[in-house]
């Protein structure tokens, strides 16, 4: 009885596979997608120079030293450390493991973005042409540049399947969409602290939206749950392993908001490059970390008038940033 149900389950697992590879075969998305692979082929391969010294090295590195049980920060992005060590595992006793490492990494972040933009072309099928999404990826130069910041397409990657869970869940208000969702960000919150802001948002949405469909409740602990078990869990679970508890998000806010100080440096007074100098000019302006106990409200409230100028130098900097992402002949009709 017991092989019988097991051979059943296992016909039944081959069936529903062939079927899934032969719709894949049959999508002109996939087409798409391997015509992708081989336009940006090149930048799967880099070479040493390549690979950038900042980020990059740094989120490299922190899969290697996962593998040999170095266990990062809940603010030093572990889900990216998890997958540069799953991508360093077969090529840990080459002399060559970090540009193969990169190599791999960089192709799978590819392909990782255009899943999550599939996902979300499937849930909005009914409105448009899923094949648009990925058109519009596809002529995108950040899928040249984004290998330099790789948590950036990862988080990406998790928002955009959260996204298409969220919109399925506006559907048909089935709670398991919204589980999903959860599920989705909170890996996302081990990879960018971001990820904080947006299950706040995603509730409060969903709980104003969905009262006449569900208990407001039953969504908020839908949306919460998974989310808060992935976050703390792995505080608690590294806590547990290193005893260290610490989570380090208040470090690295502040480091976050020094780099932000970039946008407002003065032409023709750089001594570094731009992330650099950025952290001697917000030191100046606004204290040290020490001095402000690690809060950017603290540094805010010592030079309000410093802040307000880089504030003005966001929102000019932001059209010149779409431009460049989207090429300025596309971006008009993109903004349409």
């Amino acid at each position: 009885m017991n092989r019988e149900y097991q051979s059943n389950t296992i016909k039944q697992i081959w069936e529903r596979g062939k079927r899934g590879f032969l719709s894949l075969l049959t999508n002109p998305s996939f087409y798409i997608y391997l015509f992708a692979v081989l336009l940006y082929l090149p930048h799967f391969l880099p070479n040493l120079s390549d690979i950038t010294p900042w980020d990059e090295t740094y989120y490299l590195l922190s899969g290697k030293e996962l593998v040999s049980g170095v266990i990062p920060s809940f603010s030093g992005s572990p889900m990216t450390a998890v997958f540069y060590a799953i991508c360093y595992l077969p090529f840990k006793a080459s002399p060559f493991w970090l540009v193969q490492t990169d190599s791999l990494g960089r192709f799978l972040l590819f392909s990782g973005l255009f899943l999550g933009f599939w996902q979300v072309g499937k849930a909005l099928k009914s409105h448009f042409n899923p094949m648009i999404l990925w058109g519009l990826l596809l002529l995108s130069p950040a899928l040249i540049t984004i290998y330099e910041y790789p948590a950036d397409p990862l988080f990406i990657t998790f928002s955009a399947l959260a996204f298409s869970q969220a919109i399925r869940f506006i559907k048909t208000w089935q709670l398991k969409h919204l589980r999903w969702a959860s599920f989705w960000l909170g890996l996302g919150m081990l990879t960018r602290g971001d990820a904080l802001v947006l299950i706040f948002a995603l509730v409060g949405f969903m709980v104003i939206i969905g009262l006449k469909k569900n208990k407001w409740w039953q969504i908020v602990l839908a949306g919460m749950i998974p989310f808060v078990v992935l976050a703390g869990g792995y505080i608690l679970l590294r806590g547990a392993i290193t005893g260290d508890f610490a989570t380090g998000m208040g470090p690295y806010s502040y480091t976050v908001f020094e780099q932000g100080q970039e946008v407002d440096l003065q032409g023709g007074t750089q001594r570094f490059a731009g992330p650099t100098e950025s952290y001697y000019v917000a030191r100046q302006l606004f204290g040290t970390p020490e001095d402000n106990d690690y809060s950017m409200f603290n540094a805010i409230k010592r030079n309000p008038e410093a802040y307000i100028r880089r504030l003005k130098a966001v929102v000019t900097w932001i059209p010149g940033v779409f431009l460049s992402a989207h090429y300025r002949r596309y971006a008009p009709s993109l903004s349409y």
